[in-house]
């Protein structure tokens, strides 16, 4: 009987976990500041996300990591040095650890169009994200899901 509840234990957090969630590992410094590599997250795995999220989304086979900045409809714009305006209003980033130039190819303002997001890395100076057109813009249906919560390392494990 302690095998076979094992097993269903075993059996039940797996398609829990591959179905609801999943841990990724970081790598790549566009997140700094907030999210280092090496860190351990937790990554609801869904489509349902708002302006502020960590999203994990796949571009080419590779999973990346970015905060969602402007969702369909909304119009951005980013300044020279840095500050961004959602639909004509300066955002609080109070996530940002330096500021960086608006970088990219990209020219404002720009409207996002349906089923798209605009996202970018909170390391600007080093991240290459929807402000430049090798990235660009990410289509809803390449989002895996949202970034909740780091588990490791422990000291700095927490809510995001």
């Amino acid at each position: 009987i302690l095998i076979l509840l094992l097993a269903t234990a075993f059996v039940g957090g797996s398609y829990i976990t591959n179905t609801f969630w999943t841990l990724m590992n970081v790598s790549g410094s566009s997140m700094e500041g907030t999210l280092r590599a090496g860190d351990v997250v937790v990554c609801q795995l869904n489509t349902q996300f708002r302006r502020g999220d960590i999203v994990a989304f796949e571009r080419d086979g590779v999973l990346m990591l970015k905060r969602v900045i402007a969702v369909a409809g909304d119009q951005i714009s980013i300044t020279l040095d840095g500050t961004v305006y959602l639909n004509g209003v300066a955002i609080n980033e109070e996530y940002l650890t330096i500021a960086a130039s608006s970088g990219g190819d990209v020219s404002y303002p720009l409207t996002i169009p349906e089923g798209k997001v605009f996202v970018i890395g909170d390391n600007r100076g080093e991240s290459i994200d929807s402000r430049d057109s090798v990235l660009g813009m990410v289509s809803s249906s390449e989002i895996v899901g949202t970034v909740e919560a780091r588990v490791w390392p422990v000291d700095r494990a927490g809510s995001l």
